[in-house]
């Protein structure tokens, strides 16, 4: 409920007002309750340390927010004269989008800068901790940890800063505790001075919201353009029966990819797609993102096939041929052949696995394949393929569950002699 309350300068409530009266120095606050099992008091001390922190985070993020959109303003206006390499439709397109994030597309929760220092004979990246905004204010708070050893939490900055683009859009290994619990969005746009020059990086994290995934993409700022290059890149006439179908590809990829992906991935994957479509089997298409933190694994099994035990044995076995640990998945289940699934890898620090994605789609074969796919090798085997066709249609059905949990099909053989 929203209750107005007049408090003292401690904050100790000084009086509950009704609903009809008002005081020029009473506020309107929200009050949750919320009831949890009984708990230790050491842990009912932790969770209270936990709340706090996150009230805090919320407070500082509502206090900070018009300067943060106040700094992604100057942008707009700040990538003057045009930086060698770099021509005029990115920067218009990446100042246009910075206007787009500001029109209910996402949630600024922190801002940080970086800037480059002119050595002897290097350039030293360093951190403007007195200009950190948000949950960025804290110098501690590093947005991209790694799993495993110590890691340098300046990295993935200086990887950037190498990046041939204006403008990098990523994740980071930090969850939310505000909005929403997932993984930050990060925003990185190099900074220029007046001749051109990288001098230093603005980063801002936050959260895409429900508006920025539902729009079209052919709508988006940044991503109308790589989509406009995919097309034309593809070959195919936009009313042909293959533009609409990649264009229908296009608009339903993951939006965190979208806007993530480069865009000779995202050729190569979204054809890869088409091709499916059209043979429909179990794939995967693997993207390493640009910072090096992670693995995008984009999984597709035919639907029939598709379960959570199903799920979770792909997963190991990106696991393992990979070397990383799954911290996210999403599924899409509609009215295609395939389903998909996008599993998220975090990578170990100074770790590089090198990997065979045709040696894996093998694997994903072998631990995607149904009961009944198996008893069907095991009679083709023995019988022939013709044989076996008729063999699967009039036994397969009268297997239940529970015998198929404890024999193979392998097994079996000898029983359907009978």
């Amino acid at each position: 409920p929203i209750i107005s309350l007049k408090r003292d300068k401690s904050g100790k409530i000084l009086k509950i007002l009704d609903n009809d009266e008002t005081h020029f120095e009473s506020l309107a606050e929200s009050f949750i309750h919320i009831e949890i099992t009984r708990q230790s008091e050491h842990e009912l001390k932790n969770i209270k340390k936990t709340l706090e922190e996150i009230l805090s985070e919320v407070h500082t993020c509502y206090n900070d927010s018009p300067l943060i959109r106040h700094r992604i303003i100057d942008i707009v206006n700040d990538i003057h004269p045009i930086p060698k390499g770099i021509n005029f439709s990115e920067v218009s397109e990446v100042q246009e989008f910075t206007e787009w994030l500001q029109n209910g597309n996402f949630i600024f929760l922190g801002y940080r800068e970086y800037n480059q220092r002119a050595q002897s004979k290097s350039r030293k990246l360093e951190m403007r901790e007195s200009n950190g905004l948000g949950i960025l204010r804290d110098k501690k708070v590093m947005l991209f940890n790694r799993v495993g050893k110590k890691h340098d939490p300046l990295s993935e900055v200086r990887t950037f800063m190498r990046h041939q683009n204006v403008i990098l859009v990523t994740k980071t290994n930090r969850h939310s505790s505000v909005y929403r619990s997932s993984h930050m969005d990060a925003i990185g746009i190099k900074k220029f001075n007046d001749k051109g020059e990288i001098i230093g990086h603005r980063l801002f994290v936050g959260l895409f919201t429900p508006a920025a995934y539902h729009r079209p993409a052919s709508l988006v700022p940044l991503l109308r353009r790589r989509l406009k290059m995919v097309m034309e890149k593809s070959g195919f006439s936009k009313s042909s029966h293959n533009g609409v179908a990649l264009l229908n590809i296009l608009e339903t990829y993951p939006r965190d990819e979208l806007f993530q992906i480069d865009n000779s991935t995202l050729l190569k994957t979204a054809l890869g797609i088409l091709h499916l479509e059209k043979r429909p089997r179990t794939s995967l298409f693997v993207r390493k993102d640009e910072l090096g933190q992670f693995f995008s694994c984009l999984v597709f099994i035919p639907k029939e096939r598709y379960t959570t035990e199903v799920r979770q044995r792909v997963q190991s076995t990106l696991s393992q041929e990979l070397d990383g640990t799954v911290s996210a998945f999403y599924t899409q289940l509609d009215d295609r052949p395939l389903a998909r699934c996008q599993i998220i890898l975090r990578i170990r620090t100074g770790a590089n696995p090198k990997y065979n994605e045709q040696k894996i789609i093998q694997r994903l074969n072998y631990e995607t394949r149904s009961w009944k796919d198996n008893l069907y090798s095991s009679m083709a085997t023995l019988y022939g393929e013709e044989t076996a066709i008729e063999l699967i249609e009039r036994w397969s059905g009268r297997f239940e569950n529970a015998y198929q949990d404890m024999y193979k099909p392998t097994q079996i053989i000898d029983d359907i002699q009978i």
